[in-house]
């Protein structure tokens, strides 16, 4: 990566780094409105690390700077509807990109009503596809009503949402009263997302499994759901 006029410096590729020495650079472009600037970071990431350290340790902070710069009027919302599309955009081609597996069980992805942060559900779901599964991405903003009638008529073997603020995870609540009710094999369901792993207490009005602040620890636990179920 070469050095830019606004003094960001260069990624050296001489000797190993963390990925959080990429998080700045990566930043660094997006906030100039700079896609191919922010290419370059890219590519230089997933050269250097596994995909999911890629999302977990380099997309996923970046865009928590972004939205922490917003906050503090160091970028305009243009610039942060900029970089969350860039970075949703990578994330749904590589979502894309991986074949349907017709032995492997399906599993439901989205957010939480009114839940309009989606990233982190994409990571979760690209990081899911990348192990098989057959992900279903529902995406931002999910009616609970629709989406449970859905999953009994396709009959995923898991639904998993995630929330990032206390009012969009509590609509979760009835997810799994409504599972309960059906009266027929459902699926399990799995919730996450910042709401949860900042507070605990939210985690015990929701019923269901809370899936961990990482997502790599995430995708183990469905793991081990899923293959618990299916081996029952």
């Amino acid at each position: 990566i070469e050095e830019h006029e606004n003094g960001n410096k260069p990624v050296s590729n001489d000797a190993p780094i963390s990925p959080a020495r990429l998080v700045q650079p990566l930043l660094a472009a997006l906030s100039d409105l700079d896609d191919e600037r922010a290419d370059e970071v890219m590519e230089q990431a997933f050269a250097m690390y596994t995909m999911p350290t890629v999302y977990v340790d380099i997309i996923a902070p970046t865009l928590v700077e972004i939205g922490e710069a917003w906050h503090r009027g160091e970028i305009f919302i243009s610039t942060e509807h900029f970089a969350t599309t860039y970075l949703r955009g990578r994330l749904l081609g590589l979502l894309q990109a991986y074949p349907h597996r017709a032995d492997m069980p399906v599993i439901f992805v989205g957010c939480a009503p009114h839940e309009r942060h989606e990233v982190g559900a994409l990571i979760f779901a690209v990081m899911l596809r990348q192990q098989g599964y057959n992900v279903v991405y529902l995406g931002q903003d999910v009616p609970i009503d629709d989406m449970i009638d859905a999953a009994l008529h396709e009959h995923p073997a898991m639904i998993c949402l995630s929330a990032s603020n206390p009012t969009t995870a509590l609509s979760l609540r009835t997810v799994q009263q409504r599972l309960d009710q059906a009266g027929q094999a459902v699926p399990l369901f799995g919730y996450g997302g910042r709401a949860f792993d900042q507070d605990p207490e939210l985690r015990a009005l929701v019923g269901g499994q809370y899936l961990g602040a990482d997502p790599r620890d995430g995708v183990n636990m469905v793991n081990s759901l899923v293959r618990s179920r299916r081996n029952a």
